[in-house]
Parts: structure tokens; sequence; C-alpha cells
């Protein structure tokens, strides 16, 4: 039993927190009006008024910078709710009161009551205490209020006007989203602004990305997903993290964006010309049907939004040759002239593929199984559903693959699968029944995965030891004939590709071949080179070059060939994102020794640049931006757009340059921005125009405190 405290008590007492009953034993209609009346034989009395606070305060449940409004309550689980009753009439006597959540998206559904009774001394208030628990579901809800006084024959019964929105906690170590190191959360929790790596594994581009959790509508987002789960499911991490990275990409017109890859985007927006998160979701939460266009880096950072806006760790993680296939192998075609042959089979392997990673607890896993989780936003081509979480440990150790649920098979291929190639005739391209498998490659799938850490956001890991073994990751890739060659052919030939990683766009490129023969006899060489232009997820647009060249390798000696290629050999084949993909197939006359390997290769773009007038600007004042980009291609640019965001700088913003942009010519353009938080952020801004895109720039500013600066001032 709890006792009743009156208006100058400053502990109230705290709720006993029970299950609801099934949703269909008591349901509740939608909300009514906030204020319920009884009238009895004694003197009428009614609840007037209901005040919901959190004991601790904003600060403490580090809720300070979400946007929530005056009758609303954010808190995370582990913290105490407070409540507070106003009676129209003092009262005496004992009583009981409930306070029960309902959720805000399934009003139907009674999902949980606290019951506290006890005995008041008169009195015209209420308060009452309840602790979250830290397993309780975060959600969105609606807080009805009911109290029971002895001597009347009704219940009173009170709707708060205000939302309860409870997110996890993890500072508290009992809640399975718990992160021990500060530095963990403020990078992964708190951190607004990241960066998502591009580009290939040897040239990775740092795309910086606006989380921007705490703008209006990401949270409020996230909450809205988690309506399809029932209450229990949204009580763990894994649960709440596979419906967000599932519905992030829409599969049935209700996710938060539509996926294309197809370079047709004139029905919504190109994916490049997203800088951050807020803008997606905002759209999301507005319309509720998907936003037009994003990749598989546009959603894994908007997945990456939502959870931290949940209060989960999360990061996006970038795996370089990532495979999609239907098995354990991959499988590749070439002519027996030297072309690869693309389209025989749904079989890719992606440039780079994003994905996210997840901190939690796995209740539901052996132990060892806690910590980051795998999820990708992009659905198993075999399955169709989403994948993750996975637990690093499933993947590298293969044996329990195919007892741990959410997909681990699928990782464990993505980043550690064979490619197996076959050669078919020129003339017979649709019979893969008819190839011969030439050799297997091994080792070039899964060769990084990495993420941002620390302050310095360039400052990439690579994790990819947590997913395989070291002696799964070779260096150099090792190509093993087909079984049951006999004799074995002798291989005393050593080959090597390199590209001059620097070169930008419209630069001539050079592709060096070195071939060393470590043998006793000399070699004859015969090689082929196809260069094509390729979307960073292994489909092929066109070819652009292609060259055949022949030469011997005396016994002991090196030997190289340099092929140069000129930036108007492949400029008119580009198109957004795409890269140059070199496929080198060469073969020595006389032991038919083989090597085969797919060369990518990405063009740095020219940089936007982006200024403040002031380095540091005070809290609410205005300032000024420049935009400067010079036109570094032959030809004009027109229907330029400027992208704009920053979280804590400005809202988002579009910007037209209506001139048409000569050859050599720089386009300027200002614009004014009022930054409405404290601290450092990063303004960041790309173009859009018809001839080039995926063109970025951004700029460090300093939001400070006007009062504390004219303080420091008057002393």
């Amino acid at each position: 039993m709890t006792e009743l405290l009156e208006k100058r008590s400053t502990r109230p007492p705290s709720m006993i927190y029970s299950r609801s009953p099934s949703p269909t034993s008591r349901p509740t209609s939608s909300r009514p009006a906030s204020r319920a009346t009884l009238v009895t034989s004694c003197n009428p009395i009614q609840i007037t008024s209901s005040e919901i606070s959190c004991e601790e305060s904003r600060t403490e449940s580090h809720t300070t910078l979400f946007p929530v409004k005056d009758q609303d309550l954010l808190l995370r689980r582990g913290n105490t709710l407070v409540v507070k009753l106003h009676t129209s009439v003092e009262f005496t006597g004992s009583y009981n009161v409930s306070l029960v959540f309902t959720p805000a998206y399934r009003s139907r559904e009674r999902f949980a009551e606290f019951r506290a009774s006890g005995a008041a001394k008169t009195s015209s208030e209420l308060w009452l205490s309840v602790t979250i628990p830290t397993n309780f579901p975060v959600g969105k809800f609606h807080a009805h209020i009911s109290l029971n006084l002895r001597g009347y024959l009704e219940v009173l019964t009170h709707f708060h006007r205000g939302a309860i929105m409870v997110i996890f906690n993890p500072w508290n170590s009992e809640d399975d989203s718990f992160v021990e190191s500060s530095a963990e959360i403020d990078d992964y929790v708190l951190n607004s602004q990241g960066v998502i790596w591009r580009g290939n594994h040897r040239q990775k581009i740092a795309t910086y990305w606006d989380y921007g959790q705490y703008e209006e509508g990401s949270l409020e987002s996230a909450l809205f997903l988690l309506s399809s789960l029932t209450a229990d499911e949204c009580r763990n991490v894994a649960t709440v993290t596979r419906c967000l990275i599932d519905q992030v990409n829409d599969n049935d017109g209700t996710g938060v964006m539509r996926s294309s890859w197809t370079g047709r985007y004139g029905s919504g927006i190109h994916p490049c010309c997203w800088n951050g998160s807020v803008a997606v979701l905002q759209r999301f939460l507005h319309t509720r049907t998907p936003v037009k266009y994003g990749q598989c880096w546009v959603m894994a950072g908007v997945a990456v939004t939502m959870m931290r806006a949940l209060g989960i760790a999360a990061r996006p993680i970038t795996c370089y040759n990532m495979a999609s296939c239907s098995g354990p192998t991959v499988a590749r075609y070439f002519t027996s002239e030297g072309d690869f042959v693309h389209g025989i089979t749904s079989d890719v392997v992606w440039v780079y593929r994003v994905c996210v990673e997840a901190r939690m607890r796995r209740d539901d896993l052996p132990p060892g199984h806690d910590g980051w989780q795998f999820l990708d936003t992009i659905r198993s081509p075999r399955i169709g559903k989403a994948v993750g979480p996975v637990a690093p440990k499933a993947v590298s150790e293969k044996s329990s693959k195919r007892q741990l649920p959410y997909l681990t098979g699928v990782v464990v291929a993505a980043i550690s699968a064979e490619i197996k190639y076959h050669r078919v005739k020129a003339h017979d391209l649709t019979s893969i029944r008819k190839a011969s498998m030439a050799l297997v490659e091994r080792g070039t799938v899964g060769v990084s995965m990495v993420t941002s850490t620390g302050k310095n956001l360039k400052d990439s890991i690579d994790i990819i030891w947590n997913y395989k073994k070291h002696e799964e990751v070779d260096p150099q890739p090792s190509m093993t004939y087909k079984m049951g060659a006999f004799p074995p052919p002798s291989r005393d030939c050593t080959f090597s590709v390199s590209t001059n990683d620097s070169a930008i766009l419209g630069d001539t490129i050079r592709l060096e071949i070195s071939i060393g023969n470590c043998g006793g006899m000399l070699r004859t060489i015969d090689g082929r080179v196809v260069g094509k232009i390729v979307h960073y997820n292994g489909t092929a647009v066109r070819n652009f070059f292609t060259m055949q060249f022949t030469g011997s390798v005396s016994p002991g000696q090196d030997a190289s060939v340099s092929l140069p290629i000129e930036g108007k050999k492949y400029m008119r084949h580009l198109v957004p994102q795409a890269m140059l993909q070199f496929f080198v197939c060469i073969q020595a006359r006389e032991n038919a020794q083989m090597f085969i390997r797919l060369h990518n290769f990405v063009l740095s773009l020219p940089q936007l640049q982006v200024s403040c007038s002031d380095r540091e600007v005070p809290l609410g004042q205005s300032t000024r931006v420049k935009l400067e980009f010079k036109n570094p291609l032959n030809n004009s640019l027109s229907r330029i757009i400027f992208h704009i965001c920053g979280s804590g700088l400005c809202k988002q913003k579009e910007l037209s340059y209506k001139k048409l942009l000569l050859p050599g010519r720089l386009a300027t353009m200002q614009f004014p921005i009022r930054p409405y938080r404290l601290g450092e952020a990063r303004l960041l801004a790309c173009i859009q125009c018809d001839q080039l895109m995926d063109v970025r720039g951004d700029c460090i500013i300093n939001v400070t405190d006007p009062v504390q600066k004219d303080d420091n001032n008057n002393r």
C-alpha cells in the first residue's frame, strides 16, 4: 500500500507495474475529451487536470536536444515518471489509482498498467511516481488514469492530453541497449553528424552525412514505424532494429524510401542529392508514402538516424567487394576471346555496399554474441527478407550459421564467397550448361569493412576482423585451377594490375600490368583488357575501351605493359556514381597459366567550396554562407541546384543557379543562415545538374552562447 502525499510532500509514492490483460479483454476506444465528471449523491467531484513529468532532468536523461511539445514527455527506460492529479474538491479516505499506457498508433490495445492504493488526508492533489522498467517497450503512448475513491460508486477517469514517448537507455546497465564506453555513446548515440564511406577498397571516399536525430520528424518517424510491432516486440533492441532496417527500404508501399539504381529518377529526387536523413524522414512523415529515391548508403544513413533517436548505438559500415549471390560462390563468365560477360546470372559483387551496425545485448543467442550486430537495408535476393541483426561471432564461426536467426548464412556468403570463372563460347552466351570452369578466385570478396570513429570523422577503422578470421583475408588473392586438371599446370608466372589512383575526372588513366617469370623457360604472354563503365552495385553500363597485347618474358625477368587511357575515351560514357572497371585476362601459351582480374577505378571529383563569413556565430544571430564551384568539364553545366543542410545550423535548402555555367567559369551563390543550436556543426552542400552529380563540400561552424560571450567581454 502506498500513501497519498499532500501538497507539502516532496517525494511521491511509487506504483506497482503489471502486465495488462490481452487487448481483447478490455479494449479502449479512441481518446475522448480530457475531463471526466462524476456526480453522486455526495458533492460532485472530478479530475480537473493532470501533470506528468520526469523526475530526472532532461539533461540527466540526455533528452535536452529533442524537440518535444509542451504537453508531451520524452523519457528513457529506467527513468521515473511523476504524475500529479488535481481534483475539483478535496477528498478524504482510501483510494485506488491506476495508470494505463495505450499505444498511440494502436489505440485499441490496452498495453500496460501501473497500480497503487493507499489512504489520504484531506487534499485535492494526488502525487504518484512510476519507475519505467528497463524492459518496458519503446514507443509512443497515451496515458489513461483511473481513480477509485472510497464512498464513490463509480471510477473517475482522465486522459492526459499529451503523449508519453519511451526510448532506450544506453546509460543503464540493465537496458539491453547498454553501452559501457562513454566514448562510443558520444560517437554513435549523441553525435548528429558523421561519415559514410564509399569508393573502393583502394580509393576510399568519405561522404559527410547529417543524421539529425534531434531534428523534428526523426524520432517521430521511428516511433511510427514501430507501430507495426506488438508491444512485447518493442521490448528488445534486436526486434526493433530489425523492424527499422526492414521498413527503411520500401517493399510494399509502406517503407520510408524507394530504392533504385536505374539512373532514371525523373519522378523523384536523385540519390546523390541527399546530404542527410532529416529531409527524407520529414517527407515520409508528411506523406506516409515512400520517398523517391535512395540507395544503400542513403538508406543506411536514414536507419542510423532512427536508431540513434531511439537511444541505440548505431553506425554505418561499408563492406568493399560484398557479394550478392544465391549460394556460397559467385559465378562469373568470360569468353574464349577474353571478354567479360555480364547478365548471365544474378550473382554480382558490389564494389561497395553500405550496411549498419547496432550495439545490443542478445539474450536470444548463446553467450558471447553481445555487442555490435550487422544489419543490411538491402533484402536478400534469394529470400526477399531483411538481413540482421547478425552477430559477428556467428559469421566468423560458420559452423553455427544454420542455427542462428536473421539470415546469418547470407552474411557469411556476402563477405566470404569464392568467385568461380567459367569460360563460354562467344556465339553461345546463353548456354550456361556448356560453360567450363576455368579457375576459382579466393580472397577478393569482403576485403575490407570500414566505419568512422572518434572526433576526426575521416579516421576510419577496419572491422573486417570481427567477421573473418585473419587467415581468411589474403592481401594477395589466390587462384586455383579447376578440379581434376591433370597434370596440374605450372604456375611460374606472377601477375599484378595497378593504376594511378590519384587521377581526377578527365585525367589520363595509366593501367600498369606487371608480369614476372619465376621459371626457367621463356613464357609467351597473350592478354586482353576490356574497360567498362559500371555501377558500384556491380551492374555494367557499357564498354568504352578494348586492347590486346602479346609479348614474351625471359626466365627470371620481369616485364610490364602500360596502357594510357585518355579522358576523352571515357568521359562521354560516364553516368552518376559510376566507376571504371578493367577486366584483365592473361594467359601464358606454354603452360596455359591464366590470370583474371577485375580492377575497379574511381575518378576523384572536384570539390564544392563552402565558406562562412564567421567561424564563430552567436546562437540565433544571422551569418552568410558562400558557395563556389568551377566547371571542370569541357561543356557547359545547366539546371544547377545546390542542396544544403546542417543540423543546428539551418533547415534543408535548395538554391537554383539560373545561369548556364560555361567551361572553366566560376559559379557563386550566397545565402543567410541563423544557427539554432549550440556547439560545433558542419554545413553540408552538394550540386545537382544535368551533366555532373555527387560533387560535395562542407565547412565547420562553431555556434557560441551570446550570454557567456558577453560575460567574458565584461570581465
